[in-house]
């Protein structure tokens, strides 16, 4: 894990040329190649690294923007937002979810009639981060990966068809290969 942020911004800052020329739709709605800006940036994206990597969960999970606004999924998995939260629905359900938990009714027990406590509503699996950039996402994953997190593919319903048809074409192609190496498979 990187130490501080000076750390992190000594590794990260020798790729900024790379993030503002793979990115340069950025620049619409942010002043993308400043390196004042950046620098903002790159503190956004170690918090969110150091986010990730101290999540309370064991994994995070990966998705579109539908993941974020979930209610359900924001009360079972939480969400990770360094820098604030990104969308007021997100906002919403996140201060629902606490007032619920603050007055119990998050809380459950185990057979055992221990407490469990519930998941953490901020510090959680999802991202949902104020100040998005690629270099974020690029955090998020490193922070995670960093932790050891398990990484979770979590698709909205309309997504599910595509990743099916993309993984069937995938392995009409990769079956017989791996047949021909491990016939016992």
């Amino acid at each position: 894990m990187y130490a501080d942020y000076d750390a992190f911004k000594a590794a990260v800052e020798p790729h900024w040329q790379r993030y503002w020329d793979d990115n340069a739709w950025v620049q619409n709605w942010s002043n993308w190649q400043d390196r004042d800006k950046m620098d903002q940036f790159c503190r956004a994206a170690y918090n969110l690294y150091r986010a990730a990597a101290n999540n309370r969960m064991p994994y995070t999970l990966l998705g579109g923007t539908g993941i974020r606004m979930c209610k359900n999924l924001i009360a079972n998995f939480g969400v990770t937002a360094a820098s604030g939260i990104q969308e007021d629905v997100t906002r919403k359900h996140v201060r629902t979810e606490q007032r619920a938990r603050n007055d119990g009714k998050g809380t459950h027990t185990d057979a055992d009639n221990n407490i469990i406590p519930p998941v953490p509503v901020t510090g959680g699996a999802i991202l949902s981060e104020k100040k998005w950039t690629p270099l974020l996402n690029d955090a998020l994953i490193i922070g995670a990966i960093t932790a050891h997190k398990t990484f979770s593919l979590t698709l909205e319903t309309a997504e599910a068809g595509l990743f099916r048809q993309c993984g069937e074409d995938l392995l009409d192609e990769e079956v017989p290969k791996l047949q021909k190496i491990l016939p016992h498979v």
